[in-house]
């Protein structure tokens, strides 16, 4: 069982009426963002519907890093500001805008990025233990974003600030231990970036190909995912054949005149 509860509503509208209801004094807002190639994530303190404090942190390029663990650091950095300002009551509430790290934060498991949620559970039992409270009192709630809510529109900005470098982190010793040195490397971050790399290296090589000519006039989005898809459903033999017939490698082109002549 994590250390914290957590609420995902039905929609986008209830979460957000849910939220207007909400009577907690404390609210950390979190956000991770992508921004010119470079992530970044913020928690936001709100106290008595007062910005109280702000914690930033710079993960690096989106080639090395995911929004997903920007998401996920901005847990972090929630705890952190719930465990040092003096200012924080309980019962708190931290609201998040990504369903998919919510969900993953009640149950971490070995995939890529799940180790920030553990670093994250870790703080807040730490937090229990420090002030004396417990798992009724921290709730992880899923709020629409990029909506009328200030909290939303701030860390959204404070995000954004981040991602823009390294200068933008907050200084370390604000920092928890976890997030005072470079993060790794994100697996699937560099999967994507080298995919992207093939993806654009065989456009460049088909683009002088000597096919090229023919095949654009037919299909000028080659290569695309819609093309494979349609020999994914095909056996070795009927992709092998409609690909020579749309490419014009085919003796139909000598043969059919021959054919032709021998009619009477």
């Amino acid at each position: 069982m994590p250390p914290f509860k957590t609420y995902i509503a039905e929609n986008k509208e209830t979460s957000l009426e849910d939220f207007r209801q909400l009577r907690d004094r404390t609210l950390v807002f979190t956000d991770g963002s992508c921004t010119d190639g470079l992530i970044g994530t913020a928690a936001v303190l709100y106290v008595d519907y007062t910005h109280v404090a702000t914690l930033h942190y710079h993960l690096g390029s989106a080639e090395h890093h995911t929004v997903f663990e920007a998401e996920a650091v901005g847990l972090i950095l929630a705890a952190c500001l719930l465990l040092t300002r003096p200012e924080t009551s309980f019962p708190a509430t931290i609201p998040v805008n990504n369903q998919a790290v919510i969900r993953s934060g009640e149950n971490p498991t070995a995939k890529p990025g799940h180790y920030l949620l553990l670093r994250f559970r870790n703080l807040i039992r730490h937090l229990h233990e420090k002030k004396d409270s417990s798992r009724e009192d921290v709730t992880v709630r899923w709020i629409a974003g990029h909506k009328d809510v200030e909290g939303n529109k701030v860390v959204d900005r404070e995000a954004k600030l981040a991602a823009r470098g390294a200068a933008n982190s907050s200084p370390k010793h604000k920092l928890p231990i976890a997030l005072r040195k470079q993060l790794p490397c994100s697996i699937p971050a560099l999967k994507q970036h080298h995919n992207a790399k093939l993806k654009k290296l065989w456009k460049d090589e088909w683009s002088i190909s000597t096919c090229f000519p023919h095949l654009s006039t037919i299909d000028p989005t080659l290569p695309s995912r819609a093309f494979m898809k349609l020999m994914g459903s095909l056996c070795k033999q009927q992709a092998g054949l409609y690909t020579q017939l749309r490419m014009g490698h085919t003796p139909l082109n000598t043969l059919v005149p021959l054919q032709m002549q021998r009619l009477p």
